[in-house]
């Protein structure tokens, strides 16, 4: 039995998946500037925390579009944390409330294909 051929690489899809990303994190920028202009409207982080979260998914756009050296580095940096974070809200909630936690949920399947288009892109 011999391996299967690894699919052919489609340079110009990956391009847009990848600006999609970047679209994707300005909207998790825009998310983040409302929850520091209205605190009541946030899920419970600081304004500090969601400050903080505008500049990181503002570079995360730029970086999406750009792919600047060592940014796969930056990004996997960031996929780590938001494991950690999002991860811990997910269980917290089906533990606590019996709930899925959407945004968490949405936040753990989707950086795992970009840092795959991420990977990709780098040759």
């Amino acid at each position: 039995m011999s391996a299967r051929p690894l699919p052919t690489r489609n340079a110009a899809l990956e391009g847009n998946l990848l600006r999609a990303y970047g679209v994707a994190f300005l909207g998790a920028a825009i998310y983040h500037l409302l929850s520091v202009a209205v605190p009541a409207w946030s899920s419970g982080s600081s304004t500090g925390r969601h400050g903080l979260f505008v500049l990181i998914n503002l570079a995360l756009a730029l970086g999406m579009v750009k792919r600047p050296t060592g940014f796969l580095a930056v990004f996997s940096i960031v996929c780590l944390q938001q494991f950690v974070s999002h991860g811990g809200d997910l269980l917290r909630a089906l533990r606590e409330r019996g709930e899925i936690d959407g945004m968490s949920a949405l936040v753990l399947v989707a950086l795992p294909p970009a840092w795959l288009l991420l990977l990709r892109a780098r040759d």
